[in-house]
C-alpha cells in the first residue's frame, strides 16, 4: 500500500515538473522582457524638470496634510 502511494506521489510531481517547465518556455520572453523594462526604469535618471515638478507636488502635497498628520 504504501509503495503504490509513494508511486503515485512520484507520478504527480514528475507531472508538475513538467508542466511547470512548459510554462517558462512559453512565458519565458515575456518574464525576460519584464525584467528589462524594470531595470531601465530603476537605472533611469529624473531630469532637473522632473525633478522640479516632482518637488512641486510634494510641497502641494505636504501643504494640504492637517498637522496632527
Amino acid at each position: 500500500m504504501r509503495a503504490g502511494i509513494v508511486k503515485f506521489a512520484a507520478t504527480i510531481v514528475c507531472v508538475a515538473l513538467v508542466t511547470s517547465f512548459a510554462f517558462a518556455l512559453t512565458g519565458g520572453q515575456t518574464t525576460l522582457r519584464v525584467i528589462q523594462t524594470q531595470t531601465m526604469l530603476i537605472r533611469h535618471k529624473a531630469t532637473e524638470e522632473q525633478r522640479r515638478v516632482a518637488a512641486n507636488n510634494a510641497k502641494i502635497f505636504f501643504g494640504q496634510l492637517t498637522p496632527e498628520r
